[in-house]
């Protein structure tokens, strides 16, 4: 990879007082750098586990359940990199770096087969954990001051947990987990969940429970983040939503949402969208309400929709709550 620019020097400071805000002294060096890389991946999966049997009848989840565990062993060695702290940062191509690691899988997944044969995965459970056998990653990880780490990312990390954990040089990632059920269409729960055993807590969660029934839907998720704060600041935030229809239902559809700070005990945002289809075409609406303490304003979005044609408007299909 060829890079026109690169970095002369990068090098965050953080303060005792503040770790959650560092002072960033970079300089450019206004010279090419060219990257190379060796990468070797193992991938060893064995023969998953599996049984068949019944059901009791009342919790009415079909003639036939399979239990099925399975292991993924990943053993991946990357080297080359000499030089991550002068690469300018813009993708996930630009935080690769060297390493040394196993990541072990384990996973649990229920299936249930109806009285028409069809099969669907109403369970399943997750739980993987990474060894680094180089703990800096081949120098990308720093430490930071004494009692206050510093804020790490490569890609290994990334694609291992959303969350970000690396403070500094370890020889081990938390233990991330991931739980999923849904016994029935209308009702599904997630969690996800790191637990760190260097701090000995659960660092970060969030759980989501969606509930739908006809043309009536609603959800709860909450997000909670207690690691320390020169890695993420701490959140605790629950969101509620709910409405009536669908994105391209016809005729009249509107939803809400509404988003709570249990930490400091406001609503962050609200909002409001309602929509009207045809066979045709269709419109949506949208009214947004802030109220983050360095922001507080409305917003007011629309779109217009033509069917094989496209959509017009600022709501843009990301922003849209259904």
């Amino acid at each position: 990879t060829g890079y026109s620019n690169s970095y002369s020097v990068n090098q965050s400071i953080y303060s005792a007082a503040n770790p959650s805000s560092p002072t960033v002294n970079a300089a450019y060096s206004n010279a090419s750098l060219f990257r190379k890389d060796a990468d070797f991946v193992f991938d060893l999966r064995p023969p998953a586990l599996e049984k068949i049997y019944n059901p009791p009848a009342w919790l009415h989840l079909g003639p036939k359940l399979k239990h099925v565990i399975e292991a993924d062993v990943q053993y991946e060695y990357v080297t080359g990199i000499n030089a991550f702290n002068k690469i300018i940062h813009f993708d996930q191509t630009d935080i690769l770096s060297d390493t040394n690691q196993a990541t072990i899988s384990i996973t649990n997944r229920l299936y249930r087969k109806d009285k028409s044969g069809n099969v669907n995965e109403i369970f399943s459970w997750r739980l993987s954990q990474a060894r680094y056998f180089d703990p800096t990653f081949g120098g990308a990880v720093i430490s930071g001051p004494a009692g206050v780490g510093a804020r790490n990312v490569v890609l290994e990390a990334a694609e291992l947990t959303s969350f970000t954990f690396l403070d500094g040089p370890r020889n081990s990632s938390p233990v991330v987990s991931y739980l999923s059920v849904s016994p029935y269409p209308f009702i599904s729960f997630n969690w996800r969940a790191d637990y760190d055993p260097r701090r000995g807590k659960f660092v970060d969660q969030t759980y989501s429970l969606n509930v739908r029934h006809g043309k009536l839907f609603g959800s709860v998720s909450d997000s909670a983040i207690t690691t320390i704060p020169v890695l993420l600041p701490e959140a605790n935030q629950v969101t509620l939503s709910g409405g009536y229809g669908s994105t391209n239902r016809a005729g009249w559809n509107v939803a809400g949402l509404v988003d709570y700070d249990r930490i400091s005990g406001n609503r962050l945002y609200d909002f409001i969208q309602g929509s009207y289809n045809t066979n045709c075409c269709g419109f949506s609406v949208q009214l947004r309400q802030f109220n983050l303490g360095i922001r507080n304003d409305n917003q007011y979005l629309f779109s217009f929709s033509v069917a094989n044609i496209g959509t017009f408007g600022s709501l843009q299909r990301q922003e849209r709550i259904f």
